[in-house]
């Protein structure tokens, strides 16, 4: 535990742009996207994304919650655009999720709270079942 994690109590945390790294690769790795509004500008731009994870890095949140978060409100937007491109991509991407989803439950990286909260707004806003 570092200093300050020792001194007050709290968990040691990676540095945020180490964080940003990783749940960076993730995305990249995992779902097949570069994270960079430049790249594709269907995904956010650096502040939005930023925001997304923010709250799960602060709470320490692992990466993999992390790019959960940023992929399934991707997955909303491609989903209602009006692009076929869009749509089809939205479907591989959804297929992404529920493997990476379950993966990241089987090993530990995210918690059944978590599994069941991104599987109830999935469930909710598209009414498919990860």
């Amino acid at each position: 535990m570092g200093l300050f994690g020792s001194l007050f109590g709290g968990k040691t945390r990676i540095n945020r742009s180490e964080y940003n790294a990783k749940v960076s690769q993730i995305i990249k790795d995992d779902f097949g996207i570069t994270p960079d509004s430049l790249v594709d500008p269907r995904f956010p731009g650096v502040l939005a994304y930023l925001e997304l994870i923010d709250e799960i890095y602060y709470n320490d949140g692992s990466p993999e919650q992390a790019a959960l978060r940023v992929m399934i409100p991707l997955f909303g937007g491609l989903r209602k655009s009006q692009l076929e491109k869009d749509r089809s991509d939205a479907v591989l991407l959804f297929e992404k999720i529920k493997k990476h989803v379950r993966l990241y439950l089987s090993s530990g990286a995210i918690s059944q709270q978590v599994f069941d909260g991104y599987s109830a707004v999935l469930k909710k806003h598209t009414g498919l079942d990860v």
